[in-house]
């Protein structure tokens, strides 16, 4: 369920990178940077901007701990269980929803995590800093895979 693989090594990721980016033409370098501005970019400057993409992606990663990284896959498979148990579990980005409705749908998922709906039995409810970090590392997984943040209206405000 977690979209992207734990406990692959940092030099496989960064492999991994390299090969998703040098597989980009023009059009799709254009498109990951959100703007046709390229038009004019020569090959040597086409590939320093992939060489500079996957540095950054590859800081980005290494940036990240084992704990983080585990923390985050649980609070995506939670996530993926709440999308299940209200049935949309087919768009867990959230795709086919508004801005606001992703907003609301959010907040009801942050109240399943305060009572503890997918804790251990002995929990009743989370603290506010664990259902606040939760949130934040599907937030970050939504941003991981270019969808927007969430937790955000639409004018950017929590």
């Amino acid at each position: 369920s977690w979209p992207r693989k734990l406990g692959e090594s940092k030099l496989s990721k960064a492999a991994k990178n390299v090969e998703a980016l040098k597989g980009l033409d023009r059009k799709g370098t254009e498109k990951l940077l959100g703007t046709g501005e390229l038009g004019n970019s020569s090959a040597a400057q086409r590939n320093r901007l992939l060489a500079d993409l996957v540095a950054a992606e590859t800081a980005r990663e290494g940036a990240v701990t084992g704990k983080t990284q585990e923390d985050q896959a649980r609070a995506w498979d939670r996530w993926v269980e709440w999308c299940r148990s209200t049935g949309i579990s087919n768009d867990v980005f959230l795709d086919e929803f508004s801005r606001s409705e992703r907003n609301k749908l959010f907040g009801a998922f942050a109240m399943a995590l305060r009572e503890g709906r997918f804790s251990g039995s002995n929990v009743h409810s989370l603290a506010e800093s664990t259902v606040r970090n939760s949130l934040s590392f599907v937030a970050s997984t939504f941003r991981e895979h270019d969808r927007p943040n969430p937790t955000r209206d639409e004018d950017g405000e929590l």
